[in-house]
């Protein structure tokens, strides 16, 4: 999750300077493609929730993130922030719950 973190506050700089990041730069800070690494830090900030707050299965993770780029608000929080943020995090997320599924059998 720190990496996330660091990524972001990288992304915010640049754009409090005025500057929008390249597709490239876009890439090297976030990656491009979801690795154990990624959904490990989806997996922790789900547990964190779950941990704290309330139940949360990863497939339930999986429908909550999908308000990130289907309703506009939760989309312009992220894309705020850096743009392309809102689909990422969703599909990180996505890629850990399928991870799940697969380790527990039921996604075939």
């Amino acid at each position: 999750m720190q990496y996330l973190v660091t990524a972001i506050d990288r992304a915010l700089e640049k754009e409090m300077s005025g500057n929008k990041l390249t597709r490239q730069e876009q890439k090297e800070m976030f990656g491009d493609g979801f690795s154990d690494k990624y959904a490990e830090e989806a997996e922790q900030a789900r547990l964190h929730i779950h941990t704290r707050f309330y139940d949360l299965t990863p497939k339930s993770h999986r429908n909550l993130t999908e308000m990130y780029v289907a309703d506009p608000r939760f989309t312009k929080t992220n894309e705020d922030i850096a743009p392309g943020l809102a689909r990422y995090v969703r599909d990180a997320i996505h890629a850990n719950a399928d991870r799940a599924a697969v380790a527990s059998g039921t996604l075939t």
